[in-house]
């Protein structure tokens, strides 16, 4: 009988599954939704989030072993992403290269926005739900430096060609990238901590038990 393994080794299993059983979303925009949808503060499924990238139908396999090897490999990257929670490992999105002509300007910032957009909407389905702590501002913090993504994207001609980025699109693109990738990292940590620290205070409020009486142990002599 096959096992179900869950290693992660990399992009390339998990874009041959999405490309063999007809999955919509590209690679990059799968990650950074399932590293929303690890640090969201309502219950998180991961076999949830899988049927939810096939719009709830669950591709047809054709043994047990196509099963397994399936959900393996987002299983295991799932708890790969997880480990971003941990102290010294942050989060990041795609590293993309630095764009040189306005086509490569454009793609940047639609794989950026499409990574940014999901993140946000899988990790907060509800942007007026409240948050703990420090998570509020770092959102709206976030926010801003979407705003000015969307402010860059808009600023493109339609059919940008060849031509090179302007210096200060370049440098406000910089800005922009190292801001998302520092604040979904912070995110993804500073998620982890409160969550960890709610579930502290509800055992430490929770009534305890009341402790039996001890029953001693009458000797036989």
């Amino acid at each position: 009988m096959p096992t179900l393994t869950m290693r992660y080794t990399g992009p390339a299993p998990v874009e041959k599954a999405l490309r063999d059983y007809g999955c919509k979303s590209p690679f990059h925009v799968v990650r950074a939704g399932m590293m929303g949808e690890i640090i969201c503060f309502l219950t998180t499924s991961p076999l949830e989030f899988i049927d939810w990238l096939w719009d709830g139908e669950k591709p047809v396999f054709e043994s047990e072993a196509a099963v397994k090897g399936f959900y393996g490999v987002f299983l295991g990257m799932w708890n790969h992403l997880a480990r971003h929670q941990e102290a010294g490992r942050p989060f990041s999105f795609q590293k993309l290269p630095l764009p040189r002509s306005g086509r490569e300007f454009r793609e940047a910032l639609r794989v950026r926005l499409e990574e940014t957009i999901i993140f946000m909407d899988c990790f907060l389905p509800d942007p007026e739900d409240p948050l703990p702590g420090d998570l509020r501002s770092l959102v709206d913090e976030m926010g801003g430096y979407m705003t000015g993504l969307v402010n860059l994207a808009e600023a493109l001609p339609e059919a940008p060609g060849e031509e090179p980025v302007a210096a200060a699109s370049l440098a406000e693109w910089k800005r922009c990238d190292a801001g998302v990738n520092r604040l979904a990292a912070r995110l993804v940590r500073q998620a982890a901590l409160e969550r960890r620290a709610m579930l502290r205070n509800r055992q430490e409020s929770a009534p305890r038990p009341e402790r039996a009486p001890l029953r001693l142990v009458k000797s036989r002599r």
